[in-house]
Order: C-alpha cells, then structure tokens, then sequence
C-alpha cells in the first residue's frame, strides 16, 4: 500500500490543532498507553470502567500524553440532566466527556443539548449516527459516525457550517459487516482526505480494543487485533495532526522506500546476533516485519 501526499484543501482548523480519537472499552494500562500514542492517538474515550478504573486509565494516559474522555450512555442522562452532566465531568477526573448515541434521545433531545449548554465546566461531546438531528447546534461540539463506504460529503460539508467543531468516525463495526478483516484502504483513505478536506478538528478511530465478552464481534473491530493496519493507520494518524495529508495520486517513489526501510528493520529484529535492548529496539519495530 502507497502513502500519499497532497496540500490542506481547508484552512478552517490548523494542523496542530487537530485530534485524532480512539476508544477503548476496558482499563487502559500503561502498554496500551505506548501503543496508543506510537499509533498517533491524541485523546481516548474509555467505557464500562468504574471510577478508580478511570482515574487509573487517565494516570496511564497521561503518562504519555493522551487526553481521558469518559464515555456516557445517553439513557442514563434522566431527571436533573444539568446536575447529572456536572457531576460526570467532574467525575472524569479530565473534565472531558463524550455522550455516546445522542440520535436515541428522541424526545429528550432538548432537555439533553439544554443541560450542556449551561454546564460551564468541561468539554462535551455529542455523537450522532449518520446525520445530526434537525436542531439548532451552532454551539456544539459534534462527532459523526457511519461505514466508511456511506460517507456523504455533502452531509459533512453543511454540518460543519451549523456546528462548533464537527469531527468524523473511521467507524469499523462487525455488526455492519465490517471489520478490520474486510476493510477497504480506499475507504479508509477517504475518511482521512474528507475530515482534512473540510477542516474537521476531530478524527476518530472505533474501534481501539473492545472484547467479545462485551458485545459480539468486536475482536475483529478492534485495530490492536490487527496488526498489519497498525503502519496504515498510524501514518494516517500523524498526516492528519501535521497536514498535507493525502491525496488520490500516489507519490511513487514512496513505495520503494518504505519496502527498504520495512526490509531493513525486520532484518535487524530478525537477527539473532544483534542484541536487543532498549536504546536500539524502539517499541514499534515489530510492527514493520514483514513476515513474523
């Protein structure tokens, strides 16, 4: 597969202040924290975690610089939502939290984007599936998730003039019949050059690592199970925090150069006269192997 290259078609956000999210659905110790920032994660949305678990997992991330969201069910938001929201942020220890599935609070909507519009403390986000609802969002910030092959470029360039920030999901769910087993590179490319394309300050990768015992199907959802995406990704990862990205024309010469280095490296690793130790074994470099 060939990295490619192109100049920044949107100047609405700067690279340097671009995020790149992933979620992880159990406690984040500190070896997936130095997976996570080698891959070029900015910020994490940890779920199904109980309090210490995530003052814990915000320790292990902020270790290597990795920004904690705390993930919250929408159908928990009941009652006093204000005071709920209030309490959850400063529950997050980060103050960042992120309310999943915003398109299931129907009739709750209202009450729901009131409550974050007074909360005066902390960072919220919202996630919709598909397409925001018919509300006005001028003052919110707004995450976006559908298969890779649905994107709509025409729904992300009117929703970001109508939001706060707008980010966008590379969403790989087995329940939709894709996983990282079936995913499409050209799909993947597309996500990258369409939130660079509109100048969308967030990018997120679902999902980081998720079990089966949680729900079905997410072993093959999840990209720390597959290994052969990791260069891809974290490649895409940095473009996307450093611009230009990518374009649709390959850069040829990349290609030879990155079977050399790749071929170099494994031969190294693969050495068994070399010894191994910290200073010249980075964590990444079995990554680059191109064979086990």
């Amino acid at each position: 597969m060939m990295l490619l290259a192109t100049p920044c078609l949107s100047a609405c956000v700067g690279a340097e202040d671009r995020k790149v999210f992933t979620w992880i659905s159990h406690p984040v110790d500190k070896a997936t924290a130095q997976w996570l920032q080698h891959m070029g994660f900015t910020d994490v949305c940890v779920r199904y975690v109980s309090l210490e678990q995530a003052e814990c997992s915000k320790e292990n991330l902020n270790k290597y610089g990795l920004t904690f969201w705390w993930w919250i069910d929408p159908f928990t938001l009941q009652g006093n939502i204000q005071a709920e929201l209030e309490k959850r942020v400063s529950q997050s220890s980060s103050g960042n939290i992120l309310i999943d599935d915003c398109h299931f609070l129907h009739e709750n909507m209202n009450n729901v984007l009131a409550a974050v519009e007074n909360v005066t403390t902390g960072n919220i986000l919202l996630t919709f599936y598909q397409s925001p609802p018919d509300y006005n969002l001028s003052k919110f910030d707004i995450d976006l998730y559908m298969m890779p092959s649905s994107l709509n470029e025409t729904l992300i360039s009117d929703t970001v003039k109508n939001v706060k920030s707008l980010g966008l999901y590379l969403w790989v769910w087995q329940g939709h019949g894709v996983s990282w087993h079936t995913l499409n590179h050209t799909d993947v490319l597309h996500v990258y050059q369409t939130a660079e394309k509109y100048g969308l300050q967030r990018l997120c990768v679902w999902m980081g690592n998720e079990s089966d015992n949680t729900e079905r199907g997410m072993w093959n959802s999840s990209l720390i199970n597959f290994p052969e995406w990791w260069p891809i990704i974290e490649t895409y990862n940095h473009k996307f925090r450093t611009a230009p990205i990518i374009s649709e024309k390959p850069v040829w010469f990349i290609l030879p150069l990155t079977i050399f280095a790749a071929y170099t490296i494994c031969s190294r690793y693969r050495n068994p006269t070399r010894k191994m130790t910290k200073s010249n074994t980075p964590f990444p470099t079995r990554w680059y192997c191109l064979s086990p």
